[in-house]
């Protein structure tokens, strides 16, 4: 819960375009559980009342899969409860592919957007994220 109020306390300065790392909090978890729900809903919410959206981040889609303690098979992030919760809400979010190597940038940012679009998620556009200012004549 508190990785979940400090997101939440940064979308609200105004200072984020995105929130990446989000689901960091469930890395080392042993399952979904009644706080990772809390902790989800908290950060939606926070992204909708500060119009700050979420990264889907691919990088976890190239890593090993996993088998949580309620026998559920994923990989470690993007965790599929987190966005269960997510599509509850009129949340906008970004496909990016985290990566620590030049040849992972664009790699598989294509699996991060299917995902998105499994749970009808909204995807933001590059126009809506970094709108152009008009040129002074």
């Amino acid at each position: 819960m508190e990785y979940a109020e400090f997101a939440a306390k940064g979308m609200a300065t105004g200072l984020y375009k995105i929130l990446a790392h989000h689901d960091l909090f469930l890395i080392g978890r042993a399952g979904w559980d009644d706080t990772a729900t809390a902790a989800a809903r908290m950060i939606a919410e926070a992204s909708v009342a500060y119009n700050v959206p979420l990264e889907i981040n691919a990088a976890g889609l190239r890593r090993p899969l996993i088998t949580d303690s309620n026998g559920r098979v994923h990989r470690p992030y993007p965790y599929p409860p987190f966005w269960e919760i997510i599509a509850e809400y009129p949340v906008s979010v970004v496909a990016s592919s985290d990566a620590r190597n030049p040849k992972d940038v664009w790699n598989n940012t294509s699996d991060a957007e299917a995902m998105g679009r499994y749970y009808g998620l909204n995807f933001i556009t590059e126009e809506e994220l970094f709108p152009k200012t008009a040129e002074k004549s």
